[in-house]
């Protein structure tokens, strides 16, 4: 015989699986893209779509994963904020600028079988100056909708419009092969070259290693260099002794950042060393 409690769990359970659940499926679609790239820290760790200074449209597929129908009206909401780039100690990155919202759309949502999916959109939306965006799209934001899962209809993603003007980013690769032996060894030596009327800082740098050496720059990221004036920063490796798997490269890569001093200009670049295994 079932006790209470159990019954009452039993009941809880049907309800839920019974219910609809309208949550966002695959990425956010921005229509037109001109790029991505991967911004990790600085306030951010995410893919961000690059967009140009005119205006575009964004799509995201919409779907039903529940088990019931949607037969109640609800509201999907798009808002965009503008970020602020801040190169100051202890906030050091992208933030949003507080009570600031630049776009805010609202449309009525699709009504979903269990298990259909459609496609809403938002748009045109610009010209927007350059920097970064957060958007944050959030479905049924009047609660209308019982769910067996409220927790998943906020989606946020990033965007960056790219300024007219830019800065230089080169790398001089002096070892591109590194054998156990080399120990430490200076791979690479990245050039930032600060606009004529502003300055860049030095961002971030990260590596990717497949049989654990390490890898560090000089000097350490954060650093700002003022207008018309360079910076070398060198790529140094530190080579952990492998033994060769089948099928398995060894190699380090390092990617450094670099922004502008408003924000509206990031540029990255990447240096790959091939390093030497065992028998």
């Amino acid at each position: 015989m079932k006790t209470p409690t159990a019954l009452f769990l039993v009941f809880i359970f049907i309800l839920f699986a019974c219910q609809p659940n309208l949550t966002g499926e695959g990425e956010k679609i921005y229509d037109p893209q001109l790029s991505k790239i991967m911004v990790e820290q600085l306030g951010i760790s995410d893919s961000v779509d690059i967009v140009p200074p005119s205006t575009f449209e964004v799509r995201r597929n919409l779907i039903n994963n529940g088990n019931a129908n949607v037969n109640d009206a609800y509201v999907i909401r798009d808002r965009i904020q503008p970020m602020v780039f801040q190169a100051i100690v202890g906030n050091y990155g992208f933030d949003t600028i507080p009570n600031m919202t630049i776009y805010d759309e609202t449309i009525n949502g699709p009504l979903l079988n269990a298990s259909q999916s459609d496609t809403i959109s938002f748009g045109p939306i610009g010209p927007l100056g350059c920097g970064m965006y957060k958007e944050t799209i959030t479905i049924d934001t009047l609660n209308t909708v019982g769910e067996s899962n409220e927790l998943d209809n906020e989606s946020i993603h990033y965007f960056f419009v790219p300024s007219t003007q830019n800065f230089g980013l080169t790398k001089n690769e002096i070892v591109t092969g590194a054998p156990h032996t080399d120990g430490q060894i200076i791979t690479t030596i990245f050039t930032i070259t600060a606009g004529p009327t502003f300055s860049v800082d030095y961002a971030h740098f990260t590596f990717v290693s497949t049989e654990g050496s390490t890898a560090k720059t000089f000097p350490p990221a954060p650093v700002t260099i003022p207008a018309g004036t360079s910076l070398n920063v060198s790529m140094e490796i530190t080579v952990k002794e492998h033994t060769f798997t089948s099928g398995f490269e060894s190699s380090i890569t390092g990617k450094i950042t670099a922004i502008s001093e408003d924000g509206c200009i990031i540029r990255q670049e990447t240096a790959k060393v091939y390093v030497e295994h065992e028998n």
